[in-house]
């Protein structure tokens, strides 16, 4: 397939008015911009320097490419001949989704080889191969059909309507139809005795929206309040779309649900779970950390599991074919294997036993990996980090001792610990020189950026650090080097960082370094590296000194739903959260079981979440803006999220035996990391 490339600037975010976009229709959207500057070529350049097809900004179906035939693995074909399939006609969508190949058109066959972190971890792949009603370009501007095939959003902002792909199946053959949305509106959103936290993501004001069941193929979500088109947006190109966040295997999942199964409490306290709630959770559930193999829409399905690692075989009902007719993945299968080092892991990717390497990558060993891409047979790619805080800090303000509590509180604490950050040094350390030394904050590509937000106390300024911790009274009494408290109690900040890939080793490096800057303004700093799991408990029982995570996706299109008091992985004040939590329980009649009470915030935070809420919440862009500018204006004076580096330069392995890999994408949380990359049409060419 020959190749071009032209600029491609994504168009305006914002839409007015009642919109549907769908594959092929003749709608106002970037997509239909797209299509016409790109007419005669095949790879774009999306926001001016991620290469995409065109055809997976335009989404096409088989029927608008005449595709008429199909085709399947050979693996399929034969258990058809053998009478265990339905012909591949039978097992497609009425009018399967194209998906275009980025460079040629592949070969079925082969394993694709993964790393995860034990059991528990997502590693390379887990989201990946996640399937979601709708996708985003690599902006995250667009909302582009995925296994949904349009959209309508009413003028007021008050309704969703979401269209489904006719014919489509579960990876056991059933129906794929409105029935599995409503499955987990009536029995996980509105069921007051199922606590689920996806339920937080459509309820605004403290108000569940209302599903409604059009047909078999369209569900109508009505806002209890007008939602501004940042959120919804963000809703359907983003996580929020997804299984066990949407839509469930409705006839798989009533065996676990009290309301189709009258023996499920016996069944529960069989499976090990304390009620049958808990069972039901867990069964819907497709973290890594449950084990349940149920019905999915992804491209690879779950086969088997043991203690070395997770055996995926390929879906026979996947819902996508090539322009040529043929059904995807071209893979047969992927193979997760279980690490207990991320060196280890790293190393065998380099060897050439583990396909791709994202998530577990170090930037500061870029020339290691570069020297040796011979000899291991694979290619480093450069994909870019949106992240605008690689690796934050969120001192605990809830934290149960009172003087830390105190203390943590002082903006001027805050202050001094991000001003003893030496940023330019983390960068050239951790990151190569190939991540930009700033205060987290919000991405720059926002209309309302103000630059002095990223420069907000952190220039590295360890004298004024150090004064500002004496106007604490934090003063070294006994002249061993270090700070004691207020009252000359000994003073300790233990920094505890999680060993999940989800931090990766430039999480560990930049905290070790952090820590020794801290010591060095006289702040005893005890470094260590725990397992996900303590660090999960220890934040739940809240007994962390300093949540150390990665930060929330703030670029425009990728505000979160109202704030309280976390940041990603950071929970920088769990008993506000919960206060603010129990407000909205309150708000919205206090229906169901009362959530914690927690702790009322002082007045400037909560302004603070308030402000969140009405920006997220805003009803056009010029208060979107207006509201953008109060709300990060905050943030740079507050510092509750202590940023260091963004926008990391990220080493990406691909192995040279994996093909259609794309040449430049981002790679974060904000784009779902691998799903950009559309590994369904990757192919295995030795």
């Amino acid at each position: 397939m020959k190749k071009a490339l032209v600029v491609f600037l994504v168009l305006l975010f914002f839409v007015s008015g009642a919109t549907i976009i769908a594959a092929g229709s003749a709608q106002e959207s970037a997509t239909e911009e797209a299509a016409a500057i790109t007419a005669d070529t095949d790879i774009v350049l999306v926001g001016g320097r991620f290469t995409w097809p065109a055809n997976w900004l335009q989404a096409p179906t088989a029927s608008e490419l005449g595709i008429t035939e199909f085709s399947e693995a050979p693996t399929l074909a034969a258990m058809v001949a053998r009478g265990e399939l339905p012909p591949v006609e039978d097992r497609l969508p009425d009018d399967p989704l194209v998906i275009g190949s980025y460079a040629e058109i592949g070969e079925y066959g082969g394993e694709l080889r993964v790393a995860r972190k034990g059991p528990r971890d997502y590693g390379d792949m887990l989201r990946g191969k996640h399937v979601f009603l709708f996708r985003a370009d690599p902006s995250s501007a667009e909302i582009i059909p995925s296994l949904a095939k349009g959209y309508e959003v009413s003028s007021d902002n008050r309704t969703l309507t979401i269209y489904l792909r006719e014919g489509a199946k579960w990876s056991d053959g059933m129906p794929f139809t409105a029935d599995d949305i409503m499955f987990m509106y009536t029995y996980v959103m509105a069921d007051p005795d199922v606590n689920y936290w996806v339920t937080r993501g459509w309820t605004f004001e403290g108000e569940l929206s209302k599903f409604q069941k059009i047909d078999d193929h369209a569900v109508r979500i009505t806002f209890p309040v007008p939602v501004s088109p940042a959120l919804w947006k963000s809703h359907l190109n983003w996580f929020r779309t997804r299984q066990s966040f949407l839509f469930t295997a409705a006839h798989w999942a009533q065996e676990y649900h009290k309301a189709f199964n009258s023996e499920v409490e016996k069944l529960a306290k069989e499976e090990g779970h304390e009620s049958w709630d808990a069972l039901f959770l867990a069964a819907i559930d497709t973290q890594p950390s449950q084990s349940f193999v149920q019905p999915e829409m992804t491209t690879w399905i779950i086969e088997s599991r043991d203690s070395s690692g997770i055996q995926h075989v390929r879906n026979p009902y996947y819902w996508a074919v090539d322009p040529e007719g043929n059904q995807l993945p071209y893979i047969d299968s992927l193979y997760a294997e279980f690490f207990a080092d991320s060196e280890v892991a790293i190393l065998n990717m380099m060897q050439g036993s583990i396909d791709i390497g994202g998530r577990l990558m170090n930037p500061a060993d870029f020339p290691l990996y570069k020297e040796n891409e011979g000899i291991g047979d694979y290619t480093i790619r450069e994909w870019q980090d949106t992240k605008t805080g690689r690796v934050v800090y969120g001192f605990n303000l809830n934290i149960e001792d009172p003087v830390k509590a105190a203390i943590f509180q002082d903006d001027r604490f805050r202050h001094a610990m991000s001003l003893a950050i030496n940023r330019e040094e983390i960068n050239e350390f951790a990151f190569q020189g190939l991540a930009t030394p700033q205060q987290f904050t919000v991405t720059a590509a926002a209309e309302f950026y103000d630059p002095s937000w990223a420069r907000a106390y952190a220039d590295y300024d360890p004298e004024r650090a150090m004064q500002l911790l004496d106007e604490l009274d934090l003063r070294d009494i006994d002249g061993d080097g270090f700070r004691e408290g207020p009252g000359g109690e000994p003073f300790l900040i233990e920094l505890n960082i999680n060993t999940s890939s989800v931090m990766g080793t430039m999480g560990f490096s930049t905290t070790e370094l952090v820590a020794e800057y801290w010591q060095e303004v006289g702040i005893r700093t005890d470094y260590k590296q725990i397992s996900s799991d303590l660090n999960r408990e220890l934040r739940d029982a809240n007994q962390l000194d300093v949540h150390v995570g990665v930060a929330e996706g703030y670029m425009p299109t990728r505000v979160s739903v109202p704030g309280n008091f976390t940041t990603g992985a950071t929970g920088y004040a769990l008993n506000w959260r919960d206060w603010v939590s129990h407000q909205y329980w309150l708000d919205a009649g206090s229906k169901g079981d009362e959530p914690a009470r927690g702790e009322e915030p002082p007045e400037k935070w909560k302004r603070f979440v308030e402000t969140k809420n009405a920006w997220v919440s805003a009803q056009s862009d010029d208060e979107f803006k207006r509201l953008g500018r109060e709300y990060w204006s905050m943030q740079a004076e507050l510092i509750p999220v202590i940023g260091t580096v963004g926008y990391a330069l990220r080493p990406i392995l691909i192995n040279n035996r994996i093909r259609n890999v794309p040449e430049t994408l981002p790679f974060a949380w904000e784009t779902v990391l691998w799903v950009n990359a559309t590994p369904a049409q990757w192919f295995i060419r030795d």
